[in-house]
């Protein structure tokens, strides 16, 4: 595990033994990141939003114009309608996730906001959106 990793479970294993409320925001959709990378971050995500005392925020990586993000090379930009860059909404896609890479970041985004019982913090992505910035076929789960 990296340097931030350990700090992490450090921290969370501190905070949460002395009964510290921990809020954590979680980014998807760094270039670079992979399909294992979702899913192993999903994991911890998924495990660490489960204990008590966790209140767990999901965002997307949005390219902001100046941003200096907007303009990687690993990083598709799906729209540009800048009102859907909230952080809430995926509006690009890391290349390294794949064909694929769009369906894998919003089903891990809903499997986490169910399992850690926040969907009301971080709601279900709009299935049409989704259709109109490029996810074809079965629904996300």
């Amino acid at each position: 595990m990296d340097l931030t990793g350990s700090c992490i479970k450090e921290y969370r294993f501190y905070g949460l033994d002395n009964e510290a409320n921990i809020n954590p925001v979680y980014m998807f959709s760094w270039s670079g990141e992979t399909p294992e990378d979702l899913r192993a971050n999903s994991g911890f995500i998924q495990e660490m939003g489960r204990k008590p005392g966790v209140i767990t925020y999901i965002s997307f990586v949005t390219p902001h114009p100046g941003s200096g993000i907007e303009n990687e090379a690993g990083l598709h930009v799906l729209t540009r309608d800048y009102s859907r860059y909230t952080h809430k909404q995926p509006v690009a896609v890391p290349r390294s996730l794949g064909d694929n890479g769009l369906r894998l970041m919003v089903n891990e985004y809903h499997r986490i906001a169910e399992t850690t019982g926040t969907e009301d913090l971080n709601p279900r992505i709009d299935s049409g959106y989704l259709r109109k910035i490029g996810m074809r076929g079965e629904k996300a789960a």
